[in-house]
């Protein structure tokens, strides 16, 4: 039951229309916290291909946290996933 627990705290593929704009997160991660929805809110996980954010994925993130915050009532957090792949 644990375990299922734990996959429930995930969303994948998270697209949001919105007025002007569209969001899409490729994971969400509930978290304890205040937010519209009660005592929880979502930070984004983002997956890069390179060991380090380039200056596009630094922007990209600060308009979608911007406007996730409309949406959630709260900052959201960011946790990054580096995945450089050798060839």
């Amino acid at each position: 039951m644990e375990s299922l627990k734990k996959v429930l705290n995930y969303i994948q593929d998270v697209n949001k229309q919105m007025p002007g704009s569209q969001l899409k997160f490729d994971l969400l991660h509930k978290k304890s916290g205040a937010s519209i929805w009660g005592n929880f809110y979502y930070e984004q996980i983002i997956f890069l291909g390179q060991n380090k954010m380039s200056k596009h994925d630094r922007i990209k993130l600060a308009l979608q946290n911007f406007l996730f915050e409309k949406i959630q009532g709260t900052l959201p957090g960011v946790r990054q996933i580096s995945l450089k792949l050798l060839f």
